[in-house]
This record gives C-alpha cells, sequence and structure tokens, in this order.
C-alpha cells in the first residue's frame, strides 16, 4: 500500500494551535498535493478506533502537537501513540513532533508493542520543530509562523516520495533489535546521492551491541567486537595517539573500530546498502550514536577500512559524522539566500596569538570573494559581549578559535573577561550563550597554546551546542597546529561555497579532512581525526548561498580562445622541436614546472612591485632611492629590496602589522588563466617562487588534490600518488612559514643545504625535466635551489632545463650554460596555453 496521508494527534485543549497548522496545510490540500488528518473529520457515530487504524494504516508522517495536554491526555497516549510509535518502528511512517508549549514529555518513556516485542521510546528522540526547552510559544508571531511554513514543507517533501510508491528493491527481512534499545531511524534525505547510515552503539549489561538502520532497510544488530578493557591492545594504542601517535597507529585504532562495528549481521547489511547504490556514485553518511559517555570518548573518527586500504574520513565517498541521538535541535526560519555570515570569535589567551589565528581564517575566507562575509567579534570575548554580538543577528556560522580544556574534571572554553584576561567557562555556561544565537554551524577550532597538552580539547562541546539549538558542530578533538587549521579553514570554506555543493556541510567537512590528511607530516599525523562532526539529521546543507555571486571553488572554463589554438599550436610544434619535446614531457609526467611571479604580471595581480610599494610607505623605508631602480633590474632587484625593506619594517613595528599588509596586498587575489590551465597538467609537481598561494588555489578550482610543502626541509607524508605542490618562499595560508626579510632569507640558505627528499625525487629525479615559467634568469633563490639540486649541470639521468623567457642577456646565457638550457624565446602564458590545448581532454592523473 501506497502511504501518502499526513496524520495530525493534538489535545483538543490546543484546537486553536491545530487551526494555526492547518491555514498553512489548507492551500496544499486544495491542490491535492497533501492528505492531511485530524479527528475533526469524525462525525457522530463514526467508529473512531476503525478510522485511526484505517488513516495510520495510509499515513506517511505522524504529527504530535505537543503540549502539557497532550502529555496528559489518556486517549493519546493510550490509543493513539502506541499505533503510531509501532508503525515508525515497522519503518512505515517518519513521526515529526511540534514542541508547542512546556511540558515535562522529555521526562516520560512511551511504550508501544506487546511481549518480548514491548519497548519503549521518548519522543525528543524524533527530528522535530522546537524542544521541550525552547518550545514554539516562545516565539514571536512571526517566527512561529516561518516554522509552520518549514513543517507544511517538510510534509509536502515526505507525501510527494511516499506517492512516488515503494523502492523497487526489496525490503530486507526483519532483525529483532535489542530489547530495550530502540533502533535509531535516520531522517529522509532529499538528495538522492545521500545514503544514511546510523550505527546506533550501546552498552548494555556489561556488553555492547551495534544497530545498523537505514531508509528502506529494517535495523538490524549484532554484537560491537572491540575489546575495550583497559589493559586491551586498542585502550593501549588510543593512550598513545592521544601522545605522540604515527601513522601505523591510527590505522592500528581506526581498523579495529571499523572492523568492530561491522560484525555480523550489521556487516552483511552494510555490505547489501553499499552493493545497492554502487553505481548511482553515492555520498554515504556513516552516522554514530553513542548514548554511552564512555564509548563517546572514542577516537571513531580514524576509522580505516583494510578492503578500501583508506581512512573513511579521508575518503571522497564518507563523511563520518556523530548522531545526537534524542538531541534534536529546533527548526531555524530561513533566511533569504545571500552572503554566508560568519561570526569570528577570538580571544586573547595563554600562548595564544590571536592576531596571527585571525589573520589565517581571515585569508582562508577572503580568498573567496564575496560568498562569504566575514566578521570579527571587537574587543574581549566576554560573556555579555559575546550575547550581545550573538543576538545582533542570525550568524550563519560562528568560528571559535582557542582553547578547549578540563579543569576539575569538566570541559572549559577560554574567553576573557571585561579586561581582557583569561576566563574560562564549562560547558552549560556554553551552551547558554547559544540558545538564542540561531546559529546554524558552529565551528571550533583548539589551536595550539604555548606548550601541547592533552588535555586540550573543545569535542565535548559539540553535543551542548545542538541541545543549545545549533544543528551542527565541527569542533577540534585534539589541538591543531596552524598549519593544520589554516589547511582545514582554507579547504572547508572553499568547498562550502563551492557550486553545485554549495552550502553542504557534510562535504564541506569531508573535504577539509582529506585535505589535512593529504598535508600532513609527523608533527600533525592525527590532524585529519580532529574534527568531529555533529550533525542533526537533515541539517547537512547551509541555506543557498547568493545564486548571483561566482562560485569561488568551482573550476573557471576555458577562455573562449583557447579553443582556437589547437591548429596554430600544433603548427608552432611542429616548426619547434624544443617544444615538441616539452609537450612529449609534460604528457609523459615527466616535466616539473617551476613558476615565479612573472605569470601575473600579464594578468593584473598584485606584484611584489606593488608589495614594496606598500611596504615602505608603512614604514617610512628610509632608503626611497633603492626603489627606483626596479626598471633597471626587474624582478631580481625587487627580491633584494622587498627583503630589505621587511627587515626594516619589522625593526619599526611588529611582525604582525608586516603579515597584515602582505595579507592586504596579495591576500585577496584569484588564479589568473595560465594559472588555471597549468593546473590542468599531469605533472608530478610544481615548484612555486612565489608566496601568494595562487597555484594551490588553482589546483582546488580544477578539483585536484595535492601535497603541499610549506617548509622545504619538512617532508608532507602522504599519498605519492598525488602532486607535489611546493612553496619555497612559503604562503599566505600558512603565515609561519613566509620568507620575508633578510633574517628570513638567511635561514632558507640554510633549509636549501636540507632539502627533503621529496623536492629531491621531485626536481632530481631520473628523466626529470625542469620548466621555468615567469622566472627571472636572476632569481637567487631560484639559482640556489637548482644548484643544491644539480650541482654539476645536467647529469645523464636527468631530463632537460627548459627555460621560458623573453629579453635574456649573454650574460644570463653564461650562468645557465652549465644546465645545458633549452631557452624559449616565448611568453610564457602563450607556451602554457598551446600546452594545455594540445593536451586536449586528457583526463589528469
Amino acid at each position: 500500500m501506497v502511504r501518502s496521508k499526513i496524520f495530525i494527534s493534538y489535545s483538543h485543549e490546543d484546537a486553536r494551535d491545530l487551526e494555526q497548522l492547518q491555514r498553512f496545510l489548507l492551500p496544499l490540500e486544495q491542490r491535492g498535493l497533501i492528505d492531511a488528518w485530524d479527528d475533526t473529520r469524525l462525525e457522530a457515530g463514526d467508529d473512531w478506533a476503525a478510522d485511526i487504524d484505517r488513516v495510520l494504516a495510509e499515513a506517511a508522517v505522524a504529527v504530535l502537537l505537543v503540549t502539557q495536554d497532550f502529555v496528559a491526555s489518556k486517549f493519546i497516549t493510550g490509543e493513539e501513540l502506541p499505533r503510531i510509535l509501532e508503525a515508525e518502528a515497522r519503518g512505515e511512517l517518519t513521526v515529526i513532533p511540534v514542541f508547542l508549549r512546556p511540558s515535562i514529555v522529555d521526562k516520560i518513556d512511551y511504550a508501544f508493542g506487546a511481549g518480548s516485542a514491548a519497548r519503549q521510546v521518548n519522543l525528543t528522540r524524533f527530528q522535530g520543530f522546537g524542544t521541550p526547552q525552547r518550545v514554539l510559544m516562545k516565539l514571536d508571531k512571526s517566527d512561529r509562523e516561518e516554522i509552520y511554513a518549514q513543517l507544511a514543507c517538510r510534509l509536502l517533501e515526505i507525501t510527494e516520495g511516499a506517492l512516488a510508491g515503494p523502492p523497487e528493491e526489496p525490503v530486507a527481512a526483519p532483525s529483532e533489535p535489542v530489547e530495550g534499545e530502540p533502533p535509531s531511524r535516520p531522517a529522509r534525505a532529499a538528495d538522492p546521492s545521500l545514503v544514511e547510515m546510523c550505527f546506533r552503539v550501546a552498552e548494555r549489561n556489561g556488553s555492547a551491541h551495534v544497530t545498523l538502520s537505514s531508509d528502506g532497510y529494517d535495523p538490524v544488530t549484532s554484537e560491537l567486537e572491540i575489546d575495550l578493557g583497559p589493559k586491551s591492545r586498542i585502550s593501549e594504542v588510543i593512550a598513545q595517539i592521544e601522545g605522540s601517535p604515527q601513522r601505523d597507529d591510527l590505522m592500528d585504532v581506526g581498523s579495529q573500530l571499523w572492523a568492530g562495528l561491522l560484525s555480523g549481521g550489521v556487516e552483511s547489511r552494510f555490505e547489501e546498502i553499499s552493493d545497492a547504490r554502487c553505481g548511482d556514485e553515492p555520498f554515504f553518511h556513516v552516522r554514530l550514536e553513542l548514548p554511552s559517555p564512555r564509548l563517546a570518548l572514542l577516537p571513531w573518527e580514524t576509522f580505516y577500512d583494510e578492503s578500501l586500504r583508506a581512512f573513511l574520513g579521508c575518503h571522497p565517498q564518507y563523511c563520518v559524522i556523530r548522531d545526537p541521538g534524542e538531541i534534536r535541535p529546533p527548526a531555524l526560519p530561513e533566511r533569504r539566500p545571500g552572503a554566508l555570515a560568519v561570526l569570528a570569535i577570538v580571544p586573547e589567551g595563554p600562548g595564544l596569538k590571536p592576531e596571527r589565528e585571525w589573520r589565517g581564517l581571515r585569508h582562508a575566507v577572503d580568498r573567496l570573494g564575496t560568498a562569504i562575509r566575514l566578521e570579527r567579534l571587537e574587543g574581549p570575548a566576554t560573556p555579555d559581549g559575546l550575547a550581545e554580538k550573538l543576538g545582533e543577528e542570525h550568524w550563519d556560522v560562528v568560528h571559535y578559535v582557542g582553547l578547549g580544556e578540563t579543569r576539575d574534571d569538566e570541559p572549559h572554553i577560554l574567553i576573557n573577561d571585561d579586561d581582557g584576561g583569561e576566563r574560562w567557562i564549562d560547558v552549560d555556561t556554553c551552551g547558554a550563550l547559544f540558545l538564542d544565537a540561531r546559529a546554524r554551524l558552529a565551528v571550533l577550532s583548539c589551536v595550539q597554546g604555548r606548550t601541547p597538552s592533552p588535555s586540550r580539547s573543545l569535542a565535548a562541546f559539540g553535543p551542548v551546542l545542538l541541545a543549545a539549538g545549533v544543528p551542527a558542530v565541527v569542533a577540534s578533538r585534539y589541538e591543531l597546529p596552524d598549519d593544520v587549521a589554516g589547511h582545514f579553514a582554507r579547504s572547508f570554506y572553499s568547498e562550502l561555497v563551492k557550486s553545485g555543493e554549495r552550502g553542504r556541510i557534510d562535504r564541506a567537512v569531508a573535504a577539509a579532512r582529506r585535505s589535512v590528511f593529504l598535508n600532513h607530516n609527523a608533527t600533525n599525523v592525527r590532524g585529519f581525526a580532529s574534527p568531529v562532526l555533529y550533525l542533526a539529521p537533515g541539517n547537512h546543507r547551509l541555506p543557498a548561498l547568493a545564486g548571483a555571486e561566482e562560485d569561488a571553488g568551482a573550476a573557471p572554463a576555458p577562455a573562449a580562445s583557447e579553443s582556437t589554438l589547437s591548429a596554430a599550436a600544433s603548427a608552432r610544434m611542429a616548426t619547434d622541436p624544443r617544444l615538441a619535446r616539452l609537450l612529449d614531457l609534460v604528457r609523459k609526467q615527466r616535466c616539473v614546472p617551476i613558476v615565479g611571479p612573472g605569470l601575473l604580471h600579464a594578468d593584473g595581480a598584485p606584484s611584489r612591485r606593488r608589495l614594496v610599494d606598500a611596504l615602505a610607505r608603512e614604514c617610512d623605508y628610509p632608503r626611497a632611492q633603492e626603489l627606483q631602480l626596479f626598471e633597471i633590474g626587474g624582478d631580481w632587484l625587487v627580491d633584494q629590496v622587498l627583503q630589505r625593506v621587511c627587515q626594516h619594517f619589522q625593526h619599526v613595528k611588529d611582525l604582525y602589522d608586516l603579515v597584515d599588509v602582505v595579507l592586504a596586498t596579495l591576500g585577496r587575489s584569484t588564479p589568473p588563466p595560465a594559472l588555471l590551465q597549468l593546473a590542468r597538467w599531469p605533472a608530478p609537481g610544481i615548484v612555486c617562487a612565489t608566496m601568494d598561494g595562487l597555484m594551490a588555489d588553482a589546483l582546488e578550482r580544477q578539483n585536484r588534490q595535492s601535497r603541499m610543502v610549506n617548509y622545504i626541509d619538512r617532508e608532507a607524508d602522504s599519498d605519492e600518488s598525488l602532486p607535489l605542490l611546493v612553496h619555497l618562499r612559503g604562503t599566505l595560508a600558512e603565515q609561519d612559514s613566509l620568507i620575508l626579510t633578510e633574517e628570513d632569507h638567511d635561514q632558507l640558505w640554510q633549509r636549501l643545504q636540507n632539502l627533503n627528499n621529496q623536492i629531491v625525487r621531485l626536481v632530481a629525479g631520473f628523466g626529470r625535466a625542469v620548466l621555468l615559467l615567469g622566472v627571472s634568469p636572476q632569481d637567487t633563490l631560484i639559482r640556489r635551489f637548482l644548484h643544491q639540486l644539480r650541482p654539476q649541470g645536467l647529469s645523464k639521468k636527468q631530463g632537460s632545463l627548459f627555460f621560458v623567457c623573453r629579453g635574456r642577456s649573454p650574460v644570463d646565457e653564461a650562468y645557465w650554460a652549465r644546465y645545458e638550457t633549452q631557452w624559449l624565446d616565448e611568453d610564457p602564458t602563450e607556451v602554457i596555453a598551446m600546452i594545455t590545448d594540445l593536451l586536449g581532454s586528457e583526463p589528469a592523473p
């Protein structure tokens, strides 16, 4: 039978509330879009019990108007609710409670079923509108009406799915859940590619069981096959992870947790669900409902699948989520599409560098243009200041950057007192701050203090903020070094505004975890497992961003002139064997481009000359005559003067002021077409002589993952199949890596003598050719870099060195002669366009 009706359960004392809801449902009923039933349709002499049974047999959803009169009604609790809850347990309808007025409903478990199948459930475990603590009567009229409108849309969505008929695939045979443990049932997802799989792990009588639920399948339960004793192997490895972890430790724990979760019938059902969707390019929500505090402490985000040879948190088809269980945040009022409103909270604190943390977050967001409006809480982050700012407007995202810590056996979060000093508040106080905030997402980033501490974490605040009404929370389980926090924020917000996935919190977290993993090193190996996502079902997407805005994360379409290049490019290749040889090396993935600032000049990107001018003005640079030499010396002289100006700036002002000017000048640029085309090449890696981070941005916009090296003496310990992106002068995305002053360059020359092995293999490996694009022949850094890798010039095992440069001098040729340099007297942007065009539609590896 196709279920399409809506059953409304209410107390007759709340008839006026029913009438208010009916005003929103009636227009849909008149158009035949929904069929809502309540007992006002009964007439004298009707068999009410038979009618209720008939309607419930046809219902796809039951709406419960919850008040204390509802709770006190013997008819509702003795007749209607048992029938509704039995149908819900069989997976036949969706239950939506609407918490209208204060009641004690959260203190009552309702029984249903009979005999061995008898169970109890609390109505707060269902996703509804409002909560017993935040009832609709406390809202003003316009907000209440917005929620009624949302409820009407939700009912239309559910019954439309019901009218489409039952699934073609047979429903799996039922499996008895653990006695006394009602199975979780994930909310129906509007996204057809989204597959919700909820694992409820519960302890009972000294043992633990896991129940797997998914739409279209009956729940199935098996024993959790994990030894969690204090002296068990997994406990010992977890202790190692909390201290100084190795990658093998994370794989060990992750594989034990994943294999232990998938046991018996749960494993068979998981494989059945996965196989049924294998051709649909699905995105799996692996939801974990963990009512036991002991189980909640386990690092489930390290899940490792031996068959995939991957951490699920870093796999592009999975997102590991903590399900709030009985906590169901109220539905928030809709908002008009527009820029995402993000409030940044960066308190002062021990060992914290608030200006640096703020700059890092601002840089991650500024590069996305107008898609995000970022605002910082000015002044000390005091309780009153926070409450006032949170109440000013409906923030989409509240992003906290600071410290969480266990103090007196209770989690605390750092804010400030009125004088800007430390103030630690507990979880309940933190939750109280968000009660009226109506934020849709909270991001809690736990940065590293003066010294690392295993007691620092913000993960415990996730459930508290959900209970306070925030439907999605991303909280750091471990301290995040600056580079990890930067990678996460950059990738998270970029994915959040990406075309096609705009506003998807789940995909943004998954992409950010993957980015952190791909760029980890020995000091931050557990970084990808630190972000814990708490997400109420049905809240995985933020309100749509402005449709007219440019998609900051999307890969731009090729330039219109690109399609006309083929004939001319082919003819050019035929007449110049050096270009033909270069194209062949690129195709064979044996060419390593080295990118310099010359690629940016033709496209109007902020140049280092502009940066020198800005810095010189800010610090009253006393050697103004040096700034007049640029026209003679070119880019290589700009580098020398920039170092001197930065050194003087840091001497007369603070370092963060210097970085601020650099960010303001270079930080809002977008990749020019040449870099976007270069990002499509099948190169084993790219070396950047600039610090603007535009090459990394270009790779992201072309949906290409990379391993990033910002310190040339440190390795990126991750997937060797991904291209290596080397920033010789550091990058704005990680401010500590920037090479600015003369002193910084002195230290860089020392690091060049200890290049990591990945860079050595990339540039000096067997058969590797080097292509210099937009690089000045006088660039001192590039000269020293290549001399370190190829001290004797070109060896028999190494490929050629191609230099694309116009206007070289005999003096330049004399220096580069030892590399047997192949000079190409061409515009580098034209060479990139030709090769990109001739590569055609060949997929990047």
